[in-house]
């Protein structure tokens, strides 16, 4: 389900397993189920803010959102960390490997610092 961007319960340790396979997000993007649903996480609304995001980093050389700023992005980053740290602690979450690829390939930061 993972892989098909559909919510399931994998954690850390079994995406860095997935990884240590050979396991290439990039050919498993193009496989990725496009949602109906109005979610913040359904592909057409993900990628809208990724590039929103894309676009901040190259406005300020960074994918630091101030979270103070209380614009859409600010609250999608904020939404992002939230769902990692699920990933993190074994929990279920929304974000999919493959957008989990992306913000790492793009160099977002997930602990946010103050």
């Amino acid at each position: 389900l993972f892989l098909k961007g559909k919510q399931c319960n994998i954690g850390k340790g079994q995406m860095e397993r997935l990884f240590a396979l050979g396991l290439d997000p990039a050919d498993v993007a193009s496989t990725v189920t496009k949602s109906k649903r109005s979610s913040a996480f359904s592909s057409d609304k993900w990628d809208a803010m990724f590039d929103s995001l894309r676009e901040y980093k190259n406005q300020h050389g960074n994918c630091k959102v101030p979270v103070t700023m209380k614009t859409p992005l600010s609250k999608w980053v904020t939404t992002q960390r939230v769902e990692y740290k699920k990933l993190q602690d074994g929990k279920k979450s929304r974000l999919t490997l493959p957008q989990l690829q992306k913000l790492n390939d793009l160099g977002f930061v997930f602990q946010q610092c103050e």
